[in-house]
């Protein structure tokens, strides 16, 4: 492909112009810096951008809150939560042969919540799941 012009080989490559990779990259590391939990270093000074729009010495943080709209204090922070790895997992999964998790649905179908990721309940008639 050495007469292919570069436009046309990245296109066919679904690879997006460089221009909207860096302004997409930029808008989802804003994003994560307004989530910042209040003992960060960080959060301070990017409370201090999202406030005000500064005329002169505009710096990376003060071009990324202008570019993108975000208002830190609006977006919601979750608190993350932390488990040691020995702790045990709250949910029940299950990997079994197909006659046997056929039988186990039938069985347990009313009983909780069941989440199927590889597509097997689909159009399931007595699953509470549509």
């Amino acid at each position: 492909m050495r007469t292919t012009v570069g436009d046309v080989a990245t296109m066919h490559a679904n690879i997006k112009p460089i221009s909207l990779q860096l302004r997409e990259t930029g808008l989802k590391t804003y994003a994560r810096f307004c989530t910042r939990p209040d003992n960060h270093p960080h959060y301070k000074a990017i409370q201090e951008t999202a406030k005000r729009s500064v005329q002169r010495h505009k710096t990376s943080l003060h071009l990324l809150a202008t570019a993108s709209n975000l208002k830190a204090g609006d977006i919601e922070t979750i608190a993350s939560t932390r488990a040691p790895p020995s702790s045990a997992t709250p949910h029940m999964y299950r990997i079994a042969k197909t006659e046997e998790s056929i039988e186990w649905d039938n069985e347990n179908v009313n009983k909780d919540i069941m989440i199927y990721t590889d597509g097997s309940c689909y159009k399931y008639k007595s699953s509470p799941v549509h």
